[in-house]
């Protein structure tokens, strides 16, 4: 008991040496004296407070330390076995986990309805599909962490009065039970993002979804995992989520990257204009995969795959526009082989000027596909949330 003491001390003592060291070094250290100038006996007017708020932005930014200290918190919480660190719940073996708050879903069910009336008075079909979090379970998360969680609870009662008011419903969670999934083999252990495998298993999903509630024929067979080639990367990289707790806290992980044995054939567009011809491989990007690059600096592989608007000239029917988030990485690329056209949108990157329903009428848009990740419900209630926007279909 003594030696851990001792370790953590010293341990501790380094963190503060390399926070010295790192302050002297940066240009921050030379600015001190222009700081203080900023405060008077009334304190920091609003202009000087942002120049110091950015000044210190600055600083955070370009520690040069920055990434061995998370790793030395990571090591430190690893040691002493906290299980919530920066807002986050880490498993036994070493998954990441999120708490969310409880809504009460006015907002999307209305947004929703709203959306759903406009669509089948214009002939457009639709489908809403839920998208789930890495755990079926608020109660077990509960009994886990000893933290409220209210994601599954919330998408149970939007999905609820949406059925209610006849709205066309997929909900993957329960396709997940049905099919004997197990949700943690369906995600990273450091990201909040689904895999691929669980990308191309969510596309067949939704492909049966389009074919029961939208009138498709699509032959979903294409999506039999026999049909696709893998690449694996072993121990490579590290998720979103674990950039923020560090290496030493979760270690790095696989990744799986998959693509059609088949042959295919799309047309790329730049708008509503064909850019460029090409295969499944357009949607690729094996330059992400690589384990040489930085860990905490490099872009997340999760973005090995692109969602690119496009034809597919080997599908005779179909034109779909998906409203999506960034799980859709992973689907969008698998889906599109099923249909004739597949454009997508993300509401939150889009401002408050985009007219979405005169955009679905002009490019004659027969179904509407909306799929969303479970934790956008709620996003409205903040309006300091990336995804505030996600659900306002007008």
């Amino acid at each position: 008991m003594e030696q851990k003491s001792l370790v953590k001390r010293i341990i501790a003592y380094a963190v503060v040496i390399l926070l010295i060291a790192n302050f002297i070094m940066h240009a921050s250290f030379s600015e001190i004296d222009s700081m203080l100038q900023y405060v008077g006996a009334k304190g920091m007017r609003q202009e000087e407070a942002d120049e110091a708020d950015a000044l210190d932005a600055s600083y955070l930014e370009q520690f040069r330390l920055k990434q061995r200290l998370i790793d030395v918190n990571g090591y430190l919480t690893k040691l002493l076995g906290k299980r919530e660190v920066m807002g986050m719940y880490i498993t036994d073996d070493a998954r990441i986990l999120t708490a969310y708050d409880e809504t009460s879903t006015d907002y999307e069910y209305e947004q929703t309805v709203d959306f759903y009336a406009f669509l089948k008075a214009n002939d457009i079909r639709f489908l809403y599909v839920n998208e789930p979090i890495k755990y079926l379970d608020d109660a077990a998360f509960m009994e886990s962490f000893g933290a409220e969680t209210y994601s599954n609870q919330n998408a149970d009662l939007l999905l609820m009065r949406l059925r209610d008011a006849d709205v066309p419903v997929l909900d993957l969670r329960e396709e997940l039970l049905a099919d004997g999934k197990d949700i943690g083999e369906m995600f990273y252990r450091t990201d909040h993002h689904w895999n691929v495998p669980a990308g191309l298993w969510a596309s067949k999903q939704m492909a049966e979804g389009l074919n029961t509630y939208c009138g498709y024929d699509i032959d979903v067979s294409i999506y039999e995992p026999s049909n696709y080639e893998v690449t694996t990367y072993e121990d490579c990289w590290l998720g979103e989520q674990g950039r923020k707790v560090g290496r030493t806290r979760v270690g790095l992980e696989d990744y799986q990257m998959l693509a059609p044995k088949f042959a295919t054939d799309f047309s790329f567009k730049s708008g509503t204009q064909v850019a460029y011809q090409g295969t499944f491989d357009a949607f690729l990007r094996p330059e992400v995969c690589n384990a040489e690059n930085d860990i905490y600096e490099s872009e997340s592989w999760h973005y090995a795959y692109s969602r690119i608007n496009c034809i597919n000239n080997q599908a005779d029917s179909g034109k779909v526009l998906f409203l999506c988030d960034s799980y859709d990485q992973v689907t969008e690329p698998f889906l599109a082989l099923g249909v004739h056209e597949m454009d997508s949108v993300i509401l939150r990157d889009c401002g408050d000027e985009f007219p979405l329903r005169d955009y679905i009428l002009e490019q004659g848009y027969d179904t509407v596909l909306v799929a969303y990740t479970q934790f956008m419900i709620g996003a409205h209630d903040d309006a300091t949330s990336s995804n505030y926007r996600m659900f306002t279909f007008e």
